[in-house]
């Protein structure tokens, strides 16, 4: 759920550990140094790995906890009379089913089930 690029900067790591793996495979003389990165190879993996836990959890907390602000301010906003009540509406719907009728040159309740009929069909 947490948005961001983790999954570029862990695609990123993985392959910079690969290409220093195919190195440390082509120079078998450097034995010190393929100790070295098996050892820090595996703690820099785990710090890695904890990290982008930690990042990801941090991310989906601030996701949830926004979604749940934006619920209650909406809720509020239901409940105040002087708030946004959205926009009003253009036509009644006495108008809206006359509108059908005078296009579909029928009783308005006809017009009415066409239209129904079209939108079950799409």
């Amino acid at each position: 759920m947490a948005a961001g690029r983790l999954d570029a900067a862990r695609k990123a790591y993985e392959q910079g550990l690969a290409i220093r793996e195919r190195l440390a495979k082509a120079d078998r003389s450097k034995t010190g140094w393929q100790r070295d990165l098996s050892v820090t190879d595996a703690i820099a993996k785990a710090t890695r790995d904890a990290v982008l836990a930690f990042m990801a959890a941090q991310g989906e907390a601030d996701y949830l906890n926004r979604r749940e602000m934006q619920r209650r301010g909406i809720e509020v906003a239901k409940g105040d009379p002087s708030k946004y009540q959205g926009r009003p509406r253009t036509y009644s719907a006495q108008e809206v089913a006359g509108l059908r009728a005078e296009h579909f040159g029928r009783a308005a309740s006809t017009a009415s089930r066409l239209c129904a009929e079209v939108r079950e069909a799409a």
